[in-house]
């Protein structure tokens, strides 16, 4: 008797083996099998430091804390306006945390004279400024300069106007010491203005250049075309004395968001020539890329 109910228990257990569903839907469970990292859908958001490794937490607030000593000691008065993004885990191939990004925008300095790609004298202590917080900051800290201009001239040239503006700016850098490897633009032209160009006020506002800092290339590249700018005034924008209202103001963000992902990239070469370094931002941006971060635990800066 104790045969059969040994026999029928292993009858019942092959039946119901036998029934289980078969096919592709249907996986052995392994235990502690590792997750891969995937882009989420929104790669960019603004910070949660407490999601960061506490090595990225501590780079990020010395860089923060750095500036706001560097504005004091050098006295700008044109203060920053400082923003913090992070790009998720598995955005950028070979770093599985999240990246933190900080913009520096000077909102209320005008960089520039109109149809001028040279930096006016009352923005060399911005210039100063930047140069001493990548000096004082890790060895390969990544700096991406977006340069831009209001909408006077056509496309074209204000394009063109805005790399000149970006590249003098990085020259300007470089005299200050800062490395031309460590520095690389993105020409924006007129597709992300922070104020009206139907004034003058908005028009000197908007020729600036902007400034994204962090531990990878990738990482400000993934922020350029998701920075806040102001989308109501590109459906304004003002050809001389020409105004376009032919778009939405949501359709006009939308194409100015994806046209920027179409830019080149482009970085000083060893002789201060300006030439393109990884292709379009949308393909750069997805390049494998190893950091100092990677590779230590902790460093000193001041």
């Amino acid at each position: 008797m104790r045969i059969h109910h040994l026999a029928l228990a292993i009858l019942l257990v092959g039946f119901s083996y036998g029934c289980q569903p078969k096919g592709p839907d249907v996986q052995p469970h392994i235990a502690n099998t590792p997750r891969v990292a995937t882009a989420p859908t929104t790669p960019i958001r603004k910070l949660q430091v407490d999601t960061l490794p506490l090595t990225a937490q501590r780079e990020w607030q010395d860089r923060v804390n750095r500036l706001e000593r560097l504005v004091a000691m050098l006295k700008i008065g044109n203060k920053p306006e400082v923003s913090s993004f992070q790009v998720e885990p598995g955005v950028i191939d070979g770093i599985n945390h999240a990246t933190p990004v900080i913009r520096i925008r000077f909102d209320s300095a005008v960089f520039f004279a109109f149809d001028s790609d040279k930096p006016r004298k009352d923005c060399e202590g911005i210039l100063e400024l930047m140069s001493e917080m990548m000096k004082r900051d890790m060895p390969d800290t990544q700096l991406l300069l977006l340069g831009h201009t209001d909408s006077r001239g056509t496309q074209g040239y204000n394009m063109a106007l805005s790399l000149r503006r970006a590249t003098n700016v990085m020259k300007a850098l470089l005299t200050r010491g800062v490395r031309t490897r460590q520095m690389s633009t993105v020409a924006i032209g007129e597709m992300q203005p922070v104020a009206s160009n139907k004034t003058t006020e908005g028009r000197a506002r908007n020729r600036r250049v902007e400034f994204l800092l962090s531990s990878s290339l990738q990482a400000n590249l993934n922020v350029v075309s998701e920075v806040d700018f102001c989308a109501t005034c590109i459906e304004e924008q003002d050809h001389g004395s020409v105004t376009i209202r032919e778009k939405s103001t949501s359709i006009a963000e939308d194409e100015s968001r994806k046209g920027i992902n179409d830019l080149q990239v482009m970085q000083l070469t060893d002789e201060h020539r300006i030439a393109p370094l990884e292709g379009t931002l949308e393909t750069a941006k997805h390049k494998s890329v190893q950091t100092y971060l990677t590779n230590h635990k902790s460093i000193e800066v001041y």
